[in-house]
């Protein structure tokens, strides 16, 4: 069983499959570290705590079990969300680590480690508080390699990105002074701009772009109601980007749109009536 694929997740074209294979590859190697080995290192810990309780008061096993379970039944929702669904979602990395290794340290290493002292002395003791001050470490270093994961994923932005359905966001200083934050999603491209103090918020659905062109500084989107205007410090990666996330979503409407007819086409062959027999 692979928990992450070892192709990046939604990619059909062989040439953006290609240009983003070795960033995928260390990406891939940061996921395991931060949302399967540090996770079920964690859950380790809980069972050395479960150990340390039971050896010294077996009544406690109940307990010291209900501390493990907790660890583990994070740790493998965990592991189960980014093999089904997690791969493909970089923004949720960063969250989905932190909330599940954070619910361990407090359902599982905390009350393993009240039992472990409660019932032990002297070695047990100083066993179990080594492992409550491991246990933090654990959760930052994973939840720092998530957050790596995703960088390594998305940055530098390169124009095969804009071949996937990732969502991506640039930021930029304008040379004219200010900035400019661009968000390019699945179906909608939005942007931000700051200059003198003032804040600008815009966006355009891809479904009302009928031309994208890369004119100075900006890139220009021509809408059946007028056109928009992207600062940028390099159009020319902005405009790559927006044609290829543009001819991806239209690829997509275009399926469901043929899909749509050939539904249509199947009803009226399945109401059309039958020959009266002579």
């Amino acid at each position: 069983m692979t928990l992450v694929p070892r192709a990046l997740p939604m990619i059909s074209d062989p040439e953006t499959a290609r240009a983003l294979r070795s960033r995928w590859h260390r990406t891939r190697s940061l996921l395991l570290t931060s949302m399967v080995v540090l996770p079920f290192t964690l859950v380790l810990m809980c069972v050395s705590l479960a150990a340390l309780t039971v050896a010294a008061d077996r009544d406690l096993a109940w307990w010291a079990f209900i501390t493990v379970f907790a660890a583990a039944a994070h740790a493998i929702a965990l592991a189960v969300w980014l093999r089904r669904d997690g791969s493909a979602e970089p923004q949720s990395w960063l969250p989905a680590t932190g909330m599940m290794t954070g619910a361990q340290f407090l359902l599982g290493v905390v009350p393993g480690f009240c039992l472990a002292v409660s019932s032990s002395s002297g070695v047990g003791r100083t066993v179990a508080g080594a492992l409550l001050a491991l246990a933090p470490v654990g959760l930052a270093v994973a939840c720092t390699i998530a957050h790596q994961a995703h960088l390594t994923l998305l940055r530098p932005v390169i124009a095969e990105l804009g071949s996937t359905p990732l969502d991506l966001v640039l930021d930029e200083q304008l040379p004219a002074g200010g900035a400019v934050r661009v968000g390019i999603g699945s179906d909608v491209i939005e942007w931000t701009t700051w200059i003198n103090g003032s804040r600008t918020d815009s966006n355009v659905a891809f479904s009302h772009i009928v031309e994208i062109s890369a004119v100075g500084h900006a890139v220009v989107l021509r809408t059946a109601s007028g056109r928009w205007t992207v600062p940028s410090t390099d159009p020319v990666l902005l405009y790559e980007l927006l044609t290829r996330r543009k001819a991806l979503w239209d690829s997509r409407i275009n399926a469901v749109v043929e899909r749509e007819r050939q539904l249509y086409r199947d009803l009226l062959v399945h109401l059309s009536p039958l020959p009266i027999a002579e």
